[in-house]
């Protein structure tokens, strides 16, 4: 693990503690404040590199300084995502709780090895487009707990998110399960892929019930 990400990491780790004691918010709330402070930056980078057309043109193995970096800041926000759950919920309960252990767990796993070979970063850009869903779940959250969830923008909210998840997580979720099933790659960063897709449909159907 190299100086950047140890730096990012402890960075994240700090938010948790200054928000948690500091500021004295529970820290349910906690990820959703953090994440928004990664996924917003993650999409814009993904958007980057998604627009620059070496990438298109070599999708296994160019990379660049905007890639680099995409890789490292989402690389230490797994990192920290996955410590959360050690620090804040074990043990795990809901089986929510247990599925985004698993998210985070894996998400780590897949960029350990990205990371380690150098390579990959177009699908990386791919995989960050799924938190274009993420601010939509993490305001929903906070309309909930704020006892908002009957209000119109509550649910115009919930529309937009499932719309997002639809688009990103599900349909564009499937052009990278096909790619790591068919492709000679490490079978750690298969399972992974693989795994992160099948939760993918598992909260799927789940926001489908909740709607319904």
């Amino acid at each position: 693990m190299t100086l950047a990400i140890r730096l990012l990491f402890i960075h994240f780790m700090a938010l948790d503690h200054i928000f948690t004691t500091t500021f004295h918010i529970h820290h349910k709330y906690v990820l959703d404040l953090i994440g928004l402070t990664h996924h917003i930056p993650a999409l814009y980078n993904s958007y980057r590199v998604l627009t620059n057309k070496d990438f298109w043109n070599d999708k296994n193995y160019y990379k660049n300084d905007i890639s680099e970096y995409m890789i490292t800041y989402s690389y230490a926000y797994f990192l920290y995502e996955f410590f959360y759950y050690l620090k804040h919920k074990l043990p795990l309960r809901s089986p929510f709780d247990i599925q985004m252990f698993i998210h985070a767990f894996m998400s780590c796993l897949g960029f350990y090895y990205v990371y380690d070979f150098k390579k990959y970063h177009f699908y990386i850009a791919v995989f960050l487009t799924w938190e274009a869903s993420t601010p939509f779940l993490n305001l929903a959250n906070v309309l909930h707990r704020c006892n908002l969830h009957d209000t119109l923008i509550y649910k115009v909210n919930g529309i937009c998110f499932l719309s997002m998840f639809i688009v990103f997580r599900i349909i564009l979720g499937s052009y990278i399960f096909w790619w790591f099933l068919w492709s000679q790659i490490n079978i750690g960063l298969r399972v992974a892929g693989l795994t992160l897709n099948i939760l993918n449909i598992i909260w799927l159907k789940n926001i489908i019930k909740k709607l319904c």
